[in-house]
């Protein structure tokens, strides 16, 4: 059962304020993921470190779950991976992921390994043009797999993986990853020519080496691997590397605000490139011990001499992600700039929203001053050079919708930096690479508000529509498609319940799924084991005795109590004050028993006054219990509240 969207949420910025403090960066976007693909190539523990709370992170983690392998968060940023109990007869539940993320792709190589047999589903990701798979289905073929398909899924089989020479016709960050992860248990030397060297492709290599990998890489631009067996490999214990792509996105936010932020777990390693080009924007930047701090000279406001000109590229040229955040930035500032991309051709899908704001921007598909490179030369003129040239005045606040993680970022930029309101929509994109996001810019004095704009969702079953309506009118959870698919599975295990017995282990499955699939939920209370969920887990109380808070990321609060006492108005003060606070967007109350006459009250004010506390009461768990649909009870409880 997929579910194919999520409610879409928005930012409501009032800019022209300076960003200035400090924020902490944590595990690269881009590195993370396949490490934890590594970690399928032995039965050993894996311990991977600085790990952010990025989507692709759950996906790869609720992939390895769902193959039967552990994934378990020890602590906030440290993840145990345990691969030993995956099985082959789990592969078709990858068909879950389709079209989430790119990501399971690199999955081949590993399974092939592990199962001899293999399944690619059709990848997902932000669309920047035209990205294929099929260098990653040459790659595997070049190591002996076989391939068949059937409409949007790949099957692949292969009874032994032998180590080859690939010389890859365009580099390919994906691809030599692929590679790479294919030829660590194939046997004999593999040679990898033309192959991607970017820092997080690097980083991959140190986390298998520390396995036992044997690879070597030459200055001319080489890997060479030999082939090890399972046995010679073990598991890893792994920091990865801090993204450098975020750490480079908050230094355009504070040359564009003219503000000073500090980023924290940052280095130059990976950004010596970048550095260099933003101190010739007029930015500033000061290493510290793990740590370095950004800003904006005061002559950056003023017309400088020369024009400033920028080239995307492979590695070691400047980098692709960093130039929307960057051409955001140049558009607040006296500067002219010339900004080339030959990297991704619809790269450039945020620059109308610029433009609208007031940026003078044109898009060219030619220009003397580059060498010309593969889109200038197509037959089709692509408009893929940016020209920028320096405003009258401030950017002007504007409706704008993201496009994309990286171009999402760059008009994120824009509305900070401009004069007015802006109201940034379908910033679900951010979450993608971006950890921790409003509470980040709220340290760093942005004006901001996140809002729900509206949901748009496709469903195959009324109970499903049911189950996400609630949440998209009362609570603002970011939870990623692919776990709602699994709670519902899981919540619809519990419906089928034949008898109290299986009624109660079906419960407990689910609620040992909640704590262990949601890593933003905080358990604060350890007397017993429940669980809650957008739905709030109405049944769980029937069978677990909860006492309990639980905090699922900074969205919700929920109190599940049991029928040994009614719950009292100070919970709800409580909850009320942290909504005023902006600590919670929204509450709900579960108990079996009821809200004393004073909580009441203090719900109706909390509904008056805005605030949204949701309650389920005793009674109405007894209309679930004797089998009225919970959707509609909850449904029509929240229709009650909202009208007293």
């Amino acid at each position: 059962m997929r579910l194919r969207s999520k409610e879409e949420m928005s930012f409501r910025i009032r800019g022209g304020k300076p960003l200035i403090g400090e924020i902490t960066v944590r595990g690269a976007k881009n590195t993370l993921p396949k490490h934890l693909v590594a970690a399928l190539l032995t039965d050993k523990p894996c311990t991977l470190h600085n790990v952010s709370r990025v989507p692709d992170v759950h996906l790869m983690s609720e992939i390895i779950r769902e193959l039967g392998g552990k994934a378990q968060e020890l602590r906030d940023g440290i993840l145990l991976v345990s691969t030993t109990d995956t099985s082959d007869r789990r592969l078709p539940r990858l068909r879950a992921f389709q079209g989430i993320s790119r990501i399971p792709v690199l999955l081949a190589g590993p399974l092939l390994h592990r199962f001899r047999r293999a399944m690619i589903v059709v990848p997902g990701g932000c669309y920047l043009g035209s990205r294929p798979i099929d260098l990653h289905l040459e790659v595997l073929e070049r190591f002996g797999a076989k391939i068949r398909s059937r409409g949007n899924t790949f099957y692949l089989s292969a009874p032994r993986l032998v180590g080859t020479t690939i010389s890859f016709r365009q580099k390919s960050v994906g691809a030599t990853e692929q590679a790479i992860m294919t030829a660590v248990l194939a046997k004999g030397r593999s040679t990898l020519r033309n192959a991607s060297s970017e820092p997080e492709v690097m980083d991959l290599v140190h986390c298998l080496r520390s396995m036992g990998a044997r690879i070597s890489y030459s200055e001319d631009g080489v890997f060479k691997i030999n082939g090890i067996t399972t046995e010679e490999l073990s598991g890893y214990n792994h920091i990865a590397m801090t993204d450098r792509s975020e750490v480079a996105s908050w230094a355009c936010a504070a040359l564009a605000t003219g503000g000073s932020i500090r980023v924290r777990n940052a280095t130059p390693d990976g950004l010596e490139l970048f550095l260099k080009v933003f101190a010739r924007c007029g930015g500033t930047y000061v290493e510290d011990e793990n740590s370095i701090t950004f800003g904006a000279i005061e002559a950056s406001r003023t017309r400088p001499k020369g024009i400033v000109e920028i080239e995307t590229g492979p590695h070691p040229r400047f980098r692709t992600d960093w130039q929307p955040p960057l051409v955001a930035a140049l558009c607040t500032i006296q500067q002219r700039s010339l900004v080339h991309e030959t990297v991704f051709e619809n790269r450039f899908g945020f620059v109308n929203a610029l433009m609208e704001m007031g940026a003078h921007i044109d898009l060219l598909s030619h220009s003397p001053t580059f060498r010309p490179c593969g889109y200038c030369a197509s037959t089709q003129p692509r408009r893929h050079i940016a020209a920028i040239e320096p405003c009258a005045g401030k950017l002007q606040g504007s409706r704008i919708q993201v496009p994309d993680l990286r171009g999402g970022f760059a008009l994120l930029i824009a509305a900070l930096a401009a004069s007015g309101e802006s109201v940034l929509a379908n910033v679900n994109h951010l979450d993608k690479g971006y950890e921790r996001l409003p509470e980040k810019l709220l340290a760093l004095g942005a004006d901001i508000e996140l809002v729900q704009t509206k949901a748009s969702l496709s469903r195959s079953s009324r109970h499903v529509e049911g189950v996400r309506d609630i949440a998209n009118r009362n609570a603002a959870l970011s939870i990623t498609d692919f776990q709602i698919a699994e709670f519902v599975r899981l919540h619809d295990k519990v419906l089928r319940a034949k008898d109290r017995n299986e009624k109660g282990q079906t419960l407990e499955s689910l609620a040992e799924y909640l704590f262990d699939r949601f890593p933003d939920l905080e358990k604060v209370s350890r007397r017993v084991r429940g669980a809650t969920d957008e739905l709030d887990l109405v049944y769980a109380v029937h069978r677990i005795d909860i006492a309990q808070w639980r905090i699922l990321g900074n969205l919700c609060v929920i109190e599940c109590k049991h029928q040994t006492s009614a719950v009292e108005a100070k919970i709800v003060r409580d909850l009320r004050t942290k909504i005023g606070n902006r600590a919670i967007s929204s509450a709900v109350i579960v108990t079996t028993s009821h809200l004393t006459r004073d909580a009441h009250e203090e719900t109706r004010f909390a509904r008056t006054s805005g605030s949204r506390i949701i309650v389920i009461e005793g009674d109405h768990l007894k209309m679930i219990r004797q089998g009225e649909p919970p959707n509609k009870v909850v449904s029509e409880r929240i229709l009650a509240s909202s009208v007293k």
